[in-house]
């Protein structure tokens, strides 16, 4: 459950930080630089570049499907591994009580 949880953070957190506009810029040594927030340059010698939102909401709806569905087949499994480890106990205890009663 943190996992899915920490997976929709991260999520919405990334998607919001990509709505901001990106800018790129070349320094008076030739670096090429980006950020948000170009310092002491002329507006013409920045570039803001378009970056598509790629959060696809279908694609993340079917994984919490499946991930849900992995914890409901993991929460089964477990109780059928729990009734076979009961059952397995009562018969050995039969099959002790069996022991105790038998004759030589």
């Amino acid at each position: 459950m943190r996992s899915l949880l920490l997976t929709a953070f991260i999520a919405i957190t990334t998607s919001t930080a990509m709505a901001a506009d990106i800018k790129k810029w070349i320094d008076e040594d030739g670096r090429v630089h980006y950020g948000d927030k170009p310092e002491g340059l002329a507006a013409e010698a920045v570039e803001t570049l378009k970056i598509e939102d790629s959060f696809d909401q279908q694609a993340y709806d079917e994984a919490l499907q499946r991930q849900q569905q992995r914890e409901e087949d993991l929460a089964e499994s477990d109780k059928e591994y729990e009734k076979e480890q009961k059952e397995a106990a009562r018969q050995e205890e039969e099959r002790k009580e069996r022991l105790k009663t038998r004759r030589y």
